[in-house]
């Protein structure tokens, strides 16, 4: 069922709806955004809606058990946005230890590797994919622009080493959800002092640990919803390589 936020006043938090109390995701939710929420006419600020996530996870979450708190934000960024609150968004992630995660139609470059990986006719190597096809289309307008770097801010702010490699394309999540990759870094030394007191100080090396993933079991393709094998429907389709991804209709001679 669908709700207003309590945060809700006045012109406040416009068009922005809350779809259901706080619960684990599932296949259910899944349906129902593909299903039954639909694109209108109507424009939402995005960081009003992560205020209103973030006020759901902390009122949601009182007195309950959980290991982590997180907020995914799938958005193509075309809506106008207020930077009024923005430090005050940024300080409340950090506060309260949410991770926070944006997943984008296009790729979010680094100016900087852009100039340096400019092939010479004005198009960076960030603006494709890994075919080489144009994930752009027909370019971004300003407001795109303006969300990206506002997206940028965001991210280096909660996590300034590895803030942008929690931005996605919608592409790339759907390449990872079916991709297990084990980690291969070995260890690596780093050297530094071991003090102990004013007059003591001794040189060690620290080594970072880190555990290798390994598959437990194959993998086994089952309907998402009943768990079945024999349940799944493959069906082959064609598409575009377009914002819209248009379907296209092969034809046999």
């Amino acid at each position: 069922t669908l709700f207003r936020s309590n945060l809700a006043r006045g012109d406040q938090y416009q068009h922005i709806t809350v779809h259901r109390h706080l619960i684990l995701p599932d296949f259910d939710l899944l349906e129902k955004i593909q299903n039954d929420i639909q694109p209108g006419s109507n424009q939402a600020d995005f960081l009003d809606a992560l205020i209103v996530c973030m006020d759901l996870l902390q009122n949601e979450t009182v007195g309950k058990k959980y290991k982590k708190l997180h907020i995914a934000v799938f958005t193509d960024l075309s809506s106008p946005f207020s930077m009024d609150q923005v430090e005050v968004i940024i300080a409340n992630l950090k506060r309260a230890g949410i991770s926070l995660q944006f997943f984008l139609p296009f790729p979010v470059e680094d100016d900087d590797d852009a100039d340096e990986e400019d092939d010479g006719h004005g198009a960076s190597a960030h603006h494709f994919d890994r075919r080489g096809s144009n994930l752009y289309g027909k370019g971004l307008s300003e407001q795109q622009k303006e969300g990206i770097q506002m997206v940028k801010k965001m991210m280096l702010s909660v996590d300034e080493e590895d803030g942008l490699d929690e931005v996605y394309t919608f592409r790339d999540s759907l390449e990872r959800l079916s991709i297990f990759k084990k980690i291969e870094r070995r260890p690596m030394p780093w050297p530094c002092q071991l003090t102990i007191g004013s007059q003591l100080s001794i040189k060690i090396v620290g080594y970072k640990s880190v555990t290798e993933e390994k598959v437990k079991k194959s993998w086994t393709m089952v309907d998402a919803k009943t768990l079945q094998k024999e349940d799944i429907q493959k069906d082959t389709v064609y598409c575009l390589n377009d914002d819209n991804e248009t379907g296209v209709e092969i034809g046999r001679a």
